[in-house]
């Protein structure tokens, strides 16, 4: 995480009673041959709460870096408003290798050490000197340094951090390791924790933030039910401004209020959630598509209309060769409509099924595994059967990931049996994305990885990627939703019929992770899948597997159900 105070570069203006924070004026960047940005301008305001989206590698990151300053503009201008602070949460952390997790933290309290300590040495002057009278100076900076300290929430710092770490599932972690030891949703989890814990409060002192503005960069991506619904009250009562990465659609329906979409290196600016964006955007293609129809027809009238009366003119007539210049001249100061492409850069997915499988896909018997004294879950029992939709849901570190892998024959259990049906092809999404080869490219890995021809090969490409030169970038260089749409080329090629997925979604744009969600939904095979996008569940999902607290409870029925059934407290009985 960074933060950043700038100096006045931006001259104090308001509109109505909120002041504009940061202003951008035809902001331009490329790389190498590719413009990313172009002319971008947009201003934020304090309170604005601001979705970002757009396709895989449309430049979110890059424009939050510039906003950031983190990475200069090739052109136009950034300017921050006086002593403005803002705080950017990076997508993928980085610590330096000797920083420990203890030291990441204190890093982000060290004004709050800095008053505690000097707070200390005044009482101890104060102290020593009572006896004689404490000089007034001592005690008016004792004052000052003291109100300061519980203005920035020092008192209440420590119960707070105790609360972050809890609710993001970082309380057993040793704060004494390495920071570059952690696995990446460890590491994002604690810059959002050092993030959180850098607002003074709000909740607790009904103070205004210490960071006036928020850059988010996919902040929920390895963060489970129950942390994204933490995150979501924090940023809900959050008082400064932020702007929003996310492909979790339930998140910015809830907490955004405009959407600024990033589309071929220009934006656009909607008012409303996410939800408000799509229905707007749906009826303004329609509405673009037959401004379209009507104008390709009105063209076509006009050019048979200059082809006959050239003709005749052409037959001795001034005045018709005089009537087709004047309706040429019209077609050529005529505004085109563009033909809107409602599927433009969109994946396509269809997942093809080889051959129906037994109808006893998964059966686990007393399943138990733990590590040493820790306890995972015991004496599971339940049955997968074909054509399911099952959704692993529980907490961070509740063991999903280890019980899919137990299914797939992965890891051994401790005890217990798992027995998988007949006839079963399987495909495996790992969440860490593993077994991609760095140093090929996008195209060998394919090739050889599914040992299709070069002719199909590019085919399932022209499937999954935007252009053509995709092919030729290496496995090391992609982004995470890049990597993504690699392996579910595998998958798509594979023609499995028992799909096993872990946190498919992870770093997909919105757009794709709709064309997936609709992909599995129309999938007649099984699937076990472990998600905590909250529409996919809902949609995908018709029953679900619970891990809580060591044990394992299986639910007959979709996502609502399950929510149903621990509103009222009802525990589904093995299945």
């Amino acid at each position: 995480m960074t933060n950043h105070q700038f100096s006045a570069i931006l001259n104090t203006s308001r509109e109505g009673n909120r002041l504009t924070l940061i202003e951008l004026e035809n902001v331009s960047i490329s790389f190498g041959a590719t413009e990313v940005l172009k002319n971008i301008s947009l201003q934020l305001r304090d309170g604005d709460k601001v979705g970002l989206v757009g396709d895989n590698a449309s430049g979110k990151s890059t424009l939050l870096k510039v906003i950031a300053g983190e990475l200069a503009s090739d052109s136009g201008t950034v300017r921050i408003a006086q002593k403005s602070v803002i705080s950017y949460l990076r997508q993928d952390a980085v610590f330096e290798p000797s920083v420990t997790v203890r030291q990441i933290f204190d890093q982000f309290s060290a004004t709050l050490i800095r008053l505690k300590q000097r707070m200390e040495i005044l009482e101890s002057q104060m102290s020593e000197e009572k006896n004689e009278g404490c000089p007034a100076k001592i005690m008016d900076e004792y004052g000052q340094v003291q109100e300061d300290f519980l203005w920035r929430g020092g008192y209440i710092y420590e119960t707070r951090r105790k609360r972050v770490l809890n609710e993001l599932g970082l309380s057993q972690i040793d704060l004494d390791l390495p920071a570059a030891s952690l696995s990446g949703g460890q590491k994002a989890r604690v810059e959002l924790a050092c993030l959180l814990l850098r607002q003074r409060g709000d909740q607790e002192t009904g103070g205004s933030p210490q960071t006036d503005v928020l850059l988010l960069d996919e902040p929920d991506n390895h963060l489970d039910m129950t942390a994204i619904e933490w995150l979501e009250r924090f940023l809900r009562d959050y008082r400064g401004a932020f702007v929003l990465v996310s492909h979790n659609r339930y998140l910015l329906d809830q907490l955004v209020t405009e959407i600024v979409e990033l589309d071929a290196g220009e934006i656009t600016r909607y008012h409303g959630n996410y939800s408000n964006y799509i229905n707007w955007k749906k009826r303004h293609m329609t509405s673009q598509y037959y401004a379209y129809v009507n104008q390709q027809h009105e063209i076509e009238r006009l050019q048979k209309s200059i082809t006959l009366l050239k003709k005749w003119g052409g037959e001795g007539s001034k005045k018709r060769a005089r009537q087709a210049r004047s309706i040429q001249r019209q077609l050529e100061r005529m505004e085109l409509v563009e033909k809107p492409d409602s599927q433009r850069k969109r994946i396509q997915l269809d997942f093809e099924v080889q051959k129906r499988s037994g109808e006893m896909v998964v059966e686990v018997t007393d399943l138990t595994k733990s590590y040493g004294d820790n306890i995972l879950f015991s004496k599971a029992n339940f049955n997968i059967r074909w054509g399911e939709h099952v959704a692993l849901v529980g907490a961070n570190a509740s063991g999903k990931t280890t019980l899919i892998k137990i299914i797939l024959g992965l890891e051994p259990p401790t005890s217990g049996e798992v027995k998988l049906g007949e006839g079963l092809i399987v495909s495996y999404f790992d969440q860490e994305m593993g077994g991609l080869k760095g140093e090929r490219t996008i195209f060998d890995e394919l090739q050889t990885e599914t040992e299709l021809t070069v002719c199909d090969t590019r085919y399932l490409l022209v499937k999954l990627f935007s252009h053509r030169d995709d092919a030729f970038k290496k496995i090391k260089d992609l982004s995470g939703g890049e990597r993504n749409r690699v392996i579910l080329s595998k998958l798509v090629h594979s023609k499995s019929n028992f799909l096993v997925l872990d946190e498919p979604m992870n770093h997909l744009d919105i757009a794709s992770v709709e064309v997936l969600e609709q992909a599995l939904v129309e999938f007649p095979g099984t699937i076990l899948f472990a998600s905590h996008d909250r529409y996919l569940l809902t949609r995908v999902a018709n029953r679900v597997i619970e891990l809580d607290n060591g044990e394992i409870r299986f639910y007959p029925g979709g996502y609502e159900y399950y929510l149903s059934c621990n509103e009222t407290g009802e525990k589904s009985k093995d299945a």
